[in-house]
């Protein structure tokens, strides 16, 4: 600054400098709350010289890698701290380049963007507009809402799908967790399928068919389903359907019957559809065009088994002998029919006559089998032959005979029922059951499994029961079919039971044929018999219960029977427990936990009926009721203990016990795929997952905005299309109440005591310490927290001021509660004196919105407290307090001593201080010498000097502001007040030795006084005579009094002047033409001007006209000038100049006034004729 001085005082200060290149001439940005956001900005002289100077900031939020440099090229980092801002705000500032080639100011505009959500389609601005995306574009709709900007929604929008997005946008994310989440949030119902038919029968195909089946969908959303078939002979072209395969509502599947697959007879198929939602079945039926061709092997089975059947209901007494004849009639006609009636029908025709009394037909049926020879084959129909044929008497044979040939029979097909029921209608065998029994079982073992050998073996029971001695394999599958065919006898049943006690292993069938045998013997036996049997398998098993009640009931004494009963009973058993049950658990208990507490909240729930063992038990439940507590133990029973005997919480640990289990609820859901519960809570950052088993999980709801979900064995979650039920087990506000007490710090309880919407708690004392431990808890959700610290401050607002509030007022994490209410938290720290920890603040988040009264109160104390020791951010507070009107003494008098900044800013400053009427003298100093430096000329630069001058400010800056001033004005006519003006004048008229440019300002604004003095007039003369030793004309002189520059010849003068860089080169294109003639350019250099101004003189007469343009080369650059037109627009009649009478001559002559023209030519030639006389031409 002291060169600068220097040089505006010696002459050697150059008024036109380069201008500047800067890569960024205005900064405008949208910037993410909380960014602080860096870049460069790069700028030098236009020309490459290297420059010098410093950089300020006029915003606290834009911070400057670098204060001062100098250089070629500057690279200065700038970063602009957005923290503190809300969304929406708006900051503006300027970065000031200040240097020795002038001052650049680059404009900053910067803004917290609001949230939004940004589609290829525009803006949504709710969830309906998601919705109405989703429906066009449902990949587009994925990708947002798997985004990171989903909940960029409006506050009430964002509040009301929080919880419900939160679970839903849980890894892995699925198009099915989208659809579900638009489900849940009401916008649009799930997809459902349905088929257009459910049954189709393609019969008596010749090749291959393909066929179409259509599927129709409820509504638009995502889908995805799984084809699959059954039966090998079909195919389909898609094993996966989306959503997208659908044309409108409708998708057409393809599907193909294999011809070469389809085999005999009919076919069954099914093709069947899973969705997330259910099933679709469709039935096929096919069959190739040889299916009448009929099968003789299937069609004889099938006779078989009717005629087996019919049999055994007329055994069995279903039926009389008159629906057996006619049913089997029925049969056989059939048979006959067809053309499949062989020698084993007609022979078991025979027999049916002889069963129903038809003897003779019976007879001749056997007749005409009489000739017949039988083959190795046809032991069956021999073996029935000779039985038949012996009974009718048609075949004479020895009994020897006949016995051995049945016996051979049956050795070379052992297998056979038919020669089996011949050989035991033998004597010898039929006497003997145990002979029967032996040729019974030994068919079984062989493998037949046949419904008439068991009835065969039942009938030889029921003969002799004592042939049951064993429960073998057969003897069970016997008694099984007794008992399902109503032949179960008491006998057999108390047999049974005896039998079965003595099992080692469980066993189903000796289950089954146990509870058989209940029926017809419902007896102790019996009931023990199965109890102790099934303690040998799962004794656990539910379905075992009505087996030990019933032992209970008749006081059976088995080992652990109680603790059985106890386990299998189902929760929702209402019945009250036997006496001896309770007693029994009163003096042992080794059930499993949950037994014990099942049994024990039945005592609880049936004492007013029996309060003798609930007195009994008291001690040992309230025991179990603490230690279960202490296990966090839960269900309906637990909840019902835990009521009962824990009225009062005892101790900080007892109240995180009980607060982990009094918000559960038991949840119930009859869907199969349901694996996992999982809760929401909006206000908590992690979500909680519970087993679902048997359909039933106990999961916490601590509010009732929970949300719930349903997830399934692939992770796939469910929200709206899952139908449940919730049981609340416990009444929670009055342990809640005690368990707050203790400020325990468990996320749940203090949800509850909070709400979910803690804007609408009340916060009390009572309460308080929950809120504290929120605000401070990591369990929470920011925005939650937020809340809360709103609630706080709110409270600290109109509660602090005793000790233990001001207490916590210190120990807040005021970098948490800034994001809540940073103006209120300001205000609250202000008002209570916490003045460092406010001003710690605002270095981090800035004073935008903050009382100005309360900044000016701590502006104040803040510069008492640290002596006016200087400090930027400070200043920064200072100035800006002082800028909105708010100011004293102290803070003006900080400011003047330290504050370095914009020009425009000292000087608003200086005003403030000139207001209260405080000594300014060294910062007009630094304002003046700053300007002068950066070359700014600002509008109230004459003032500040006038005061300097009051002041008595040192002379060589004066001289220096004085003729800086005279630069802009003369060079650039930047106008310059009457103080300057007469300050100029005194200078001149005193002698000063100042540099010329401050007289040739002083000159030129002489044009405009309309009448000077004497002293003006000489000073006029004095400047003149000056320039012409300098060789210095410029067009402003003919502005001047003709009187005073009547000597300079410059009334026939046109003046061309222009303004360029002093050291430009300048060429003037130039051409003088009459009326209609065309231009001739002529060119020549102009002379280098005076600080850059350049000059050139013409004499143009009446009529001409002066065409010109300019070239002009520079360090940086060649250009043109505009071509320009300069003529004489009007001719002087007062003009008395032989120039003013050739002009006037040449105007008459235009206008054809030949007379006036002579007139003047008579005058111009008596001047010329008088001036030879007078004047003699000097050789």
């Amino acid at each position: 600054m002291k060169k600068r001085v220097e040089q505006l005082i010696n002459g050697t200060f150059e008024y036109t400098h380069p201008g500047f290149d800067i890569s960024k001439t205005s900064i405008d940005l949208v910037l993410a709350e909380g960014e602080q956001h860096r870049d460069e900005i790069v700028f030098g002289a236009q020309d490459g010289s290297s420059i010098r100077g410093m950089l300020v900031s006029n915003d606290r939020r834009i911070l400057l890698s670098e204060d001062r440099f100098q250089g070629k090229i500057i690279h200065v980092i700038y970063e602009i701290d957005t923290r503190g801002l809300r969304p929406g705000d708006r900051g503006h500032g300027s970065i000031v380049i200040m240097s020795d080639i002038g001052q650049a100011v680059i404009p900053v505009h910067y803004e917290v963007g609001k949230g939004q959500v940004n589609s290829t389609r525009g803006t949504l601005k709710n969830l309906d507009d998601f919705t109405a995306l989703a429906r066009e574009d449902y990949r587009e709709a994925f990708r947002i809402f798997t985004g990171k900007d989903f909940l960029n929604f409006p506050e009430e929008e964002k509040e009301n799908c929080r919880s419900l997005y939160k679970g839903m946008a849980h890894n892995p994310v699925t198009y099915q967790h989208m659809e579900e989440f638009l489900i849940g949030a009401g916008k649009k119902e799930p997809v459902r399928l349905s088929l257009d038919k459910d049954y189709k029968e393609s019969l008596k195909l010749d090749g291959s068919m393909k066929d179409t089946l259509y599927i129709y969908r409820s509504t638009w959303g995502y889908l995805r389903a799984e084809v699959e078939t059954e039966g090998d002979f079909l195919e389909v072209d898609k094993k996966i359907i989306t959503s997208e395969d659908f044309i409108g509502s409708v998708f057409g599947l393809e599907y193909i019957i294999l011809r070469d697959r389809l085999g005999k007879g009919k076919r069954y198929g099914k093709i069947r559809i899973h969705t997330v939602y259910g099933q679709l079945q469709f039935e096929i039926v096919a069959s190739a065009a040889n299916e009448y061709e009929i099968s003789m092997h299937r069609f004889e089975n099938r006779i078989r088994r009717d005629l087996t059947r019919s049999w055994l209901d007329r055994s069995m007494e279903k039926t009389d002998s008159r629906q057996f004849q006619e049913q089997t009639d029925q049969i056989l006609k059939e048979l006959k029919n067809s053309g499949s009636y062989n020698a084993m029908m007609q022979l078991y025709e025979a027999w049916v006559c002889l069963e129903t009394g038809e003897r003779a037909k019976a007879e001749e049926l056997i007749a005409q089998l009489a000739d017949r020879t039988f083959q190795a084959s046809e032991s069956q129909e021999e073996a029935a032959y000779l039985y038949l044929a012996r009974q009718t008497g048609l075949r004479q044979q020895d009994t020897m005979e006949y016995r051995e040939r049945i016996r051979s029979l049956y050795r070379r097909n052992p297998r056979s029922l038919v020669i089996l029921y011949v050989l035991l209608r033998d004597e010898e065998i039929s006497h003997s059951p145990v002979k029967q029994m032996n040729l019974l079982e030994q068919q079984f073992e062989m493998g037949v499994a046949s419904p008439v050998l068991y009835l065969m073996a039942c009938r030889v029971l029921q003969e002799d029961v004592g042939q049951f001695r064993k429960l073998t394999p057969f003897m069970v599958q016997v008694l099984a079919f007794a008992g399902r065919h109503q032949m179960m006898t008491k006998e057999l049943g108390m047999r049974i039971a005896h039998l079965a006690s003595h099992e080692k292993t469980f066993r189903p069938g000796v289950y089954r044929i146990l509870c058989e045998a209940y029926k017809v013997c419902p007896g102790k036996d019996v009931v023990e018999a199965v109890c102790r049997l099934v303690m040998l398998g799962q004794p656990g098993k539910k379905e075992y219960f009505k087996w030990y009640a019933r032992a209970v009931d008749l006081d059976i004494r088995i080992t652990r029977l109680y603790e059985f009963y106890i386990e299998t009973m189902s929760r929702h058993y209402q019945e009250a427990l036997p006496r001896a049950v309770r007693l029994y658990f009163s003096y042992q208990n080794t059930l499993s936990s949950e037994r014990k507490a099942f049994i024990y909240a039945r005592v609880i729930r049936d004492k007013a009926q029996d309060m003798q063992t609930y007195l009994a038990y008291r001690e040992a439940m309230e025991t179990f009721a603490h230690k279960s507590l202490a296990e966090k133990r839960i269900n309906e029973d637990y909840a019902v203990l835990y009521q009962e005997f824990i009225t009062e919480v005892r101790d900080q640990d007892q109240a995180r016990d009980f607060a982990s289990v009094m918000f559960t609820h038991r949840l119930y859901s009859d869907d199969p795929k349901v694996r996992n519960v999982v809760v929401c809570h909006g206000a908590l950052k992690e979500e909680q997952s519970y087993p679902c088993r048997d359909g039933v999980a106990y999961i916490n709801l601590y509010v009732s905005d929970a949300q719930i979900f349903f997830e399934d064995a692939k992770h796939r979650r469910y929200v709206a299309t899952v139908d449940y039920n919730l049981q609340k087990l416990m009444e929670e506000k009055e342990p809640a109440r005690q368990c707050m007490a203790y400020n325990i710090d468990d996320p749940g309880l203090l949800l509850y005591i909070c709400g979910s919407d803690p804007m609408k708690t009340e916060v009390s004392v009572r309460n308080m310490g929950s809120f504290q431990l929120v605000a401070d808890s990591e369990a929470f959700e920011e925005d939650y927290r937020r809340k809360v610290r709103r609630k706080l401050l709110d409270y600290y607002d109109k509660n602090a001021g005793d000790d233990t509030l001001n207490e916590y007022l210190g120990r807040l994490d005021y970098e948490e509660f800034y994001k809540v209410d940073y103006l209120l938290l300001q205000d609250i720290l202000i008002r209570h004196g916490f003045v460092r920890e406010s001003f710690d603040l605002i270095q981090k988040y800035g004073y935008e919105g903050i009382d100005m009264t309360a900044l000016f109160k701590l502006c104040r104390r803040l510069i008492l407290d640290s002596q006016f020791t200087e400090n930027e951010e400070l200043l920064y507070l200072a100035y800006y307090v002082m800028e909105q009107g708010k100011y004293d003494e102290v803070l003006l008098g900080y400011l003047r001593d330290s504050y370095m900044g914009p020009v425009e800013n000292m000087v608003l400053i200086w005003e403030r201080l000139k207001g209260f009427q405080m000594d300014g003298y060294t910062l007009e100093e630094e304002i003046l010498l700053l300007a002068m430096y950066a070359r700014v000329n600002f509008p109230k630069f004459a003032k500040v000097l006038e005061s300097y001058v009051k002041n008595r400010g040192k002379e060589a800056v004066i001289a220096a502001a004085f003729t800086f001033l005279s630069y802009g004005y003369f060079l650039e006519d930047i106008r310059i007040d009457m103080f300057v003006f007469k300050g100029l004048e005194s200078f001149y008229e005193d002698g000063s030795d100042l540099d010329l440019i401050c007289w040739l300002a002083l000159l030129k604004r002489y044009r405009f006084c309309k009448k000077l003095n004497t002293y003006q007039k000489e000073n006029v003369k004095g400047i003149l005579n000056l320039c012409r030793r300098e060789n210095l004309r410029f067009a402003f002189f003919k502005e001047l009094p003709q009187e005073l520059t009547r000597g300079m010849q410059l009334e026939d003068k046109i003046f061309v002047e222009k303004r360029f860089a002093p050291d430009a080169r300048v060429t003037l294109h130039f051409a003088i033409t009459g009326e209609g003639a065309d231009p001739v350019y002529k060119s020549e250099p102009m002379k280098k001007g005076f600080h850059g101004v350049f000059v050139r003189e013409f004499l143009l007469f009446y009529g001409e006209r002066l065409t010109y343009y300019l070239t002009v080369e520079q360090k940086e650059k060649s250009f043109r000038t505009e071509e320009e037109e300069v003529w004489m627009e009007s001719v002087s009649d007062s003009g008395t100049t032989r120039y003013d009478m050739i002009n006037q001559m040449l105007a008459y002559r235009k206008m054809g006034n030949d007379r006036e023209c002579q007139n003047i030519m008579k005058k111009y030639r008596r001047m010329e004729q008088v001036t030879e006389r007078l004047f003699k031409m000097i050789p």
